[in-house]
């Protein structure tokens, strides 16, 4: 996790890009998930080997349990004296002899049993399987999930250099409205020109005021919203370096060739490509519950206070279960899993059809952006050529403040259409670089190609 850059410091394209990418809560999320996914693939494995468990209990009765076999009294009264030779054996059984403890007043005992899964080690794997395809998946999401706040990062980036170079034509246009109206102002008092016309250069400078205050909060607003894709508070007022120096993208390649590509690299299609092996692996070892469980057994327990219970026991086994009469609700979990698969496969369809189509689209509003930014250009150069003839003019007494406000005022709205497209054209570049896959850093955002 990056720290914070400081809102005193210009931030690069680079470091907005690494810190989106970096701190964000909606990364943190992801981030999550994936713990979660890989922490689910390690329990799952964990059923491959046997278990021990422990049991214990322990009992405290109201009293003993005895026997006494002697004719000394006890649990069984007097034998009659022996009349033939068999009685005598029987009576020589049960001389005098100390009472026998069936059960101690207290009693306790302790068991350990082991059990190793035998048939349902294919379900088990299965379920392994599964659990990590989840495991890339999550990873895949996180990917996606970082190629999206990159974009948004980069979008929100080239949003604030618009907005500032709208606020500095915004000023430049107030400070050109206040030499013109000084200027009028010095030839009214000289009677060479109508209070009127003042009053049209005085309405004019307030409405260009006017733009630079809507421009300021403009700005405010563009920083505040990359401070929240930053993954900063909205009240951090970022400031951010000028791209200016950078070439314009460059429209390279064939639409067919980006298709492609984006098939090949987008991580919500590797996602969702997981999720389907995921959903059949699952079917597959829902389908091992119809099997019969073997378990291999082995359990040793020791009793105290039991009397004639031996007091360590020990024996190995297996336990053979098949559960017939739960083969109605197996079939149903089994057709359950097969409608999550189908389920995830159309979801895949639909995700490469609308990843087409926003190629597409990305690529035809860059086309269309590169095509306006020409076009803003020779505007521009047309326009400044305008206001130098009229400003000139208007100097020599040749034309009249309408015509040079005209002329400034198509200078300063063909500044902002050159601004608004070059951002754009930036931004339609930052879309299809996503749309296709490509990697989001400040070289392939700013390298000056598609």
């Amino acid at each position: 996790m990056l720290p914070a850059t400081s809102s005193a410091e210009e931030l690069s394209l680079q470091q907005a890009l690494r810190e989106a990418t970096g701190a964000h809560p909606s990364i943190e999320q992801a981030e999550q998930d994936r713990r979660i996914a890989e922490n689910n693939k390690k329990s799952a494995r964990t059923d491959f080997f046997p278990t021990l468990s422990v049991s214990a209990s322990a009992q405290y009765w109201n009293d003993e349990i005895t026997f006494n076999t002697g004719g000394g009294g006890g649990d069984i009264g007097q034998l009659p004296p022996p009349e033939n030779p068999y009685q005598q054996i029987v009576a020589d059984a049960f001389v005098d002899t100390e009472p026998t403890t069936i059960r101690e007043q207290f009693t306790w005992d302790t068991t350990l049993t082991l059990t190793q899964p035998l048939t349902p080690l294919w379900s088990i794997a299965e379920a392994y399987r599964a659990a990590k395809l989840g495991e890339k998946s999550a990873e895949q999401q996180l990917t996606a999930a970082e190629r999206q706040q990159a974009q948004q990062a980069a979008v929100g980036y080239f949003r604030v250099l618009q907005a500032k170079s709208n606020l500095q034509t915004a000023q430049q246009s107030v400070e050109q409205l206040k030499s013109q109206a000084d200027r009028v102002r010095a030839l009214v008092e000289a009677g060479s020109a109508q209070r009127q016309q003042k009053l049209r250069i005085e309405v004019a400078l307030a409405n260009a005021r006017q733009e630079v205050s809507r421009a300021k909060s403009d700005l405010k607003m563009a920083r505040s919203n990359l401070a929240v894709t930053l993954g900063r508070s909205p009240d951090d007022d970022v400031t951010v370096q000028d791209v200016s120096s950078a070439g314009m993208p460059r429209m390279e390649g064939e639409l067919d060739a980006k298709l492609d590509a984006a098939m090949k690299r987008r991580p919500e299609l590797r996602r969702l490509e997981l999720e389907s092996r995921r959903a059949e692996t699952a079917t597959d070892a829902t389908r091992g519950q119809f099997l019969p469980q073997l378990v291999g057994l082995a359990q040793y327990k020791h009793t105290a206070g039991q009397g004639l219970t031996g007091q360590d026991t020990l024996f190995v086994g297996a336990s053979l279960e098949w559960d017939f009469l739960q083969w109605g609700r197996r079939f149903f979990e089994v057709d359950s899993s097969q409608a999550r698969r189908i389920k995830v496969d159309s979801s895949l369809t639909q995700t490469r059809r609308q990843l087409r189509l926003q190629v597409r689209q990305a690529w035809y509003d860059l086309e269309a952006s590169l095509e306006s930014y020409r076009v803003a250009e020779r505007a521009v150069a047309q326009a400044e050529e305008a206001y130098r003839v009229e400003s000139a003019r208007f100097k020599a007494g040749k034309a009249t403040p309408t015509e040079l406000l005209d002329a400034q005022s198509a200078l300063t709205e063909a500044k902002n259409n050159r601004n608004a497209a070059r951002y754009q054209t930036l931004i339609n570049h930052t879309k299809l670089t996503y749309a296709t896959g490509r990697p989001l850093t400040s070289r392939d955002l700013l390298g000056g190609n598609s």
